[in-house]
């Protein structure tokens, strides 16, 4: 299912670790398995899908706005600070 984690076969969730990261081949890993994935890589600042082998640089900030850029393709967004009403 597209809903789950192709490594730990969990669902999918809208925060915590088990929110969905998406790696530069398009597919989908749970932020625990990324966080697994990344303290067995050779190379920590880069992981290679289980998928396909293809490598994701990791710099926390990318893999942030490849989410924020999923979710506000899914339509969803994740909760923000409300803004002060003037």
């Amino acid at each position: 299912s597209t809903d789950e984690c192709p490594i730990c076969t969990e669902l999918y969730e809208s925060q915590g670790d088990r929110l969905r990261a998406l790696l530069h081949c398009h597919h989908t890993v749970c932020q625990r398995c990324l966080a697994a994935l990344q303290q067995r890589a050779t190379d920590r600042s880069r992981v290679c899908c289980p998928l396909c082998r293809q490598k994701t640089p990791l710099p926390q900030w990318e893999i942030r706005s490849m989410q924020e850029e999923l979710m506000s393709h899914m339509g969803t967004s994740s909760p923000s600070t409300p803004q002060p009403t003037p």
